[in-house]
Parts: C-alpha cells; structure tokens; sequence
C-alpha cells in the first residue's frame, strides 16, 4: 500500500511538473521544473536524450528572459556533460543556443571551458563545435574569447594533436585542427582589419596555438585552409 501511494504522489508530481514545463515563458520556475524532472532519467539514458532534446527545442524556440540565463546555463551545463558521450546532437545543440540565444556571451566561455576540461577526450565533435563557435563569436568578444581558446586548447592539445602527431591521426582531430585552423585565419583577418586594438597576449596566443599545430611540416598540412593559413601568417 505504501509503494501504491507513492507512485500516487510521483505522479502526481510529473503531471505538475509537466504542465510548468509546457509554458511558453522561458523563466526561472521552468528551468527548475526541467532540472527536477531530469533528476527522474538520470539512470535511462534513452529517455534522458529525448527529454533533452525537448528541453533545447523550448529554449531554441522561446524567448529566454535576461534575468533566467544564469540559471539556465547551469542547465544547459548539465545536459552537455551527460550527453558528451551519449549522444552527438544534444551538447552540440547546447552551444548554439548559447551563442545564439543568450544576450551574455560569458556564459558560452564558461560552458566552453568547463566541459572541454571535464569532456574534452569524449568527444571530438562538441569540442569543434566549441570552436566553431569561438571563430563566429570573435569580433565582438575579442579578449575574452582569445583567453578561453587558449583553456581550451590546452585542455585538447595534448589527446588530439600531440597524439596525432606521434603517432597517427586521432579520430576526430581532423574537425578539431579545421576549426582552429579556421579561428585562427579569422584572428589574422580581425588583425589586418585595425578595427581591434591587438595586445602582446593577444599575439603570444595565437603564435603558441599556431607553432603547436606544426602545419609546415606536420601530418595536418593538407587539411583544409592549412595551406592558406601558413601562406596568411
């Protein structure tokens, strides 16, 4: 008797739950609701994705009001650490939101920081997609974003291109080393514009990434933009 009521009272718990979920307005009481049901599919993988995934289609969708982002990057956070290995399209999904939607790009450093730190040998994919993302950010979050791509990199040099190149190509470098290459010709473009002031550090940054990358002579010469890249620096 005892378990029937408690099934009861989790029921009757989701359905609440389920009818905050389903508001249109992105606000702090949704977030908390989707961060409660969530705990529910922690142990089933299956219906954790799908969840997810629904909770990215409202955040994409809605608008998210400026005093929720906070709480919601911490939601996002967690769906794109318990979907790096999982699953491809929900962390990826996860920063694009944060690029796209969210009015204060800090949130996209943190996040890019904190699951290339934690994450960054699980998945290839999310970490171009950190980059990508990075490049597309760059003129309008020049400093900021210049010191978070040197955290990350640092956190993916040593099991995507120091590995490559002792041995073979990682699965997964070569979208990795694109997209850095591609941050790197985008650097170079913002550079020659003038219309950054551009410091020592920012300089030392870009040169460190570049040098470590070995295109002259290395195993990622070939790869698309390479060659533009080295005739560019």
């Amino acid at each position: 008797m005892k378990k029937i009521y408690i099934s009861i009272i989790m029921l009757l718990l989701m359905v609440f739950l389920t009818e905050n979920v389903n508001s249109q307005t992105i606000n702090q009481s949704w977030v908390k609701s989707r961060e409660n049901i969530r705990s529910f599919y922690k142990n089933n993988n299956k219906k954790l994705i799908e969840f997810d995934k629904n909770t990215l289609i409202n955040l994409e969708e809605n608008n998210i009001a400026a005093d929720t982002e906070s709480s919601a990057v911490e939601l996002l956070k967690q769906i794109a650490a318990d979907n790096a290995e999982i699953n491809n399209e929900n962390p990826i999904k996860v920063f694009d939101i944060l690029q796209k939607k969210f009015q204060d790009k800090k949130h996209y450093f943190q996040v890019a920081t904190d699951i290339s730190f934690h994450h960054s040998t699980k998945n290839p994919f999310l970490n171009a997609r950190i980059i990508k993302g990075l490049k597309e950010l760059l003129e309008t979050t020049f400093d900021e974003n210049l010191k978070t791509l040197k955290t990350v990199f640092l956190y993916i040099k040593t099991p995507y291109i120091i590995k490559s190149q002792s041995q073979q190509i990682k699965y997964g470098s070569e979208v990795i080393i694109i997209e850095i290459i591609a941050y790197i010709r985008e650097y170079l473009r913002i550079e020659k514009s003038g219309k950054i002031e551009i410091k020592p550090e920012h300089v030392s940054i870009i040169k460190d990434v570049y040098n470590d990358l070995s295109l002259e002579h290395g195993i990622f010469s070939n790869l698309p933009g390479a060659k533009e890249l080295i005739s560019e620096y």
